[in-house]
C-alpha cells in the first residue's frame, strides 16, 4: 500500500466526516492528445534509451493513448492505495494542537474572538485566527484517511446525475447543477471549465473509519 495526500475543501471535508461524499473528480494534466485513451491500468509507457530507440519505460498505473505519445501515471494512486487529506487548518503557537476550518461555520471561522472563546486553554496562543492553506498541512495533524476503491477515467460531462450524491451534493438535477456550479468555481480559471468537458480521474474511496480500522 502507497500513500499519498490529497486537498479537500472546508464542505466537502465536512461531507467525507457525515459519510456524504465516497467519490471524487480531479482534472487528468496534461489532458490526453487524442480522444479514446485507454485504462486506467498497469502499462510501460514508451522511453528512449542513449541511442534515441524507443523502448519500455518502467511500469506505473495510469492512462494512455493508441499513439504511444501520451500516458498519465495516476497521481492518486491505484485500488488499494490509501490518501491522507490536506485540510484548511490552523494551530496555536505551541504547534501542538490543531484546529480544522471545516468543523467551523463560515462566520466563526472569520472570528478569531469565537475561536478563543471555544477554546480557552489557548485562548493566547491562536495566531489571530489566520488560517493555513490545506496544502500547507503537514501530515501529523491529518484526521482523514481513505482507502481507494476503484479509478475510473471518463469525460466529466458523461458524470451521472447519481454521481452527485456521491460527490456529497445531494440527489436530483438541483445537486447535479450545484456541483457543476462548484466545479466552475475550483477550475473554470484554470481552463478547465464545465464546458470544456475536460477529462478527469474519478477516484472512489471509503473512509478507514468505516472499515472498523
Amino acid at each position: 500500500m502507497k500513500e499519498r495526500p490529497i486537498l479537500f475543501s472546508g464542505p466537502m471535508v465536512k461531507a467525507i466526516l457525515e459519510g456524504r461524499k465516497t467519490q471524487t473528480r480531479r482534472v487528468i494534466t496534461p489532458q490526453p492528445m487524442l480522444d479514446k485513451v485507454f485504462g486506467p491500468e498497469m502499462y510501460e509507457p514508451v522511453a528512449y534509451d542513449r541511442h534515441g530507440e524507443m523502448i519500455p519505460g518502467e511500469e506505473i498505473y495510469g492512462v494512455y493513448d493508441d499513439s504511444g505519445e501520451w500516458g498519465v501515471r495516476c497521481p492518486y494512486g491505484q485500488p488499494g492505495d490509501r490518501l491522507w487529506v490536506r485540510e484548511t487548518f490552523c494551530t496555536p503557537e505551541a504547534n501542538d494542537y490543531v484546529i480544522y476550518r471545516a468543523d467551523w461555520s463560515e462566520e466563526d471561522a472569520l472570528n478569531s474572538d469565537a475561536m478563543r472563546k471555544r477554546y480557552p486553554d489557548f485562548a493566547n496562543e491562536f495566531p489571530n485566527g489566520r488560517w493555513k492553506p490545506s496544502i500547507h498541512m503537514p501530515r501529523k495533524f491529518c484526521r482523514l484517511l481513505l482507502d481507494v476503491k476503484a479509478v475510473q477515467v471518463q469525460r466529466l460531462g458523461d458524470m451521472a446525475c447519481a454521481d452527485a450524491g456521491k460527490e456529497g451534493f445531494g440527489f436530483g438535477s438541483t445537486a447535479y447543477r450545484r456541483f457543476q456550479k462548484t466545479w466552475d468555481s475550483l477550475n473554470e480559471k484554470r481552463g478547465y471549465g464545465w464546458d470544456t468537458n475536460p477529462w478527469v480521474w474519478v477516484i472512489e474511496f471509503q473512509t478507514v473509519g468505516d472499515q472498523g480500522q
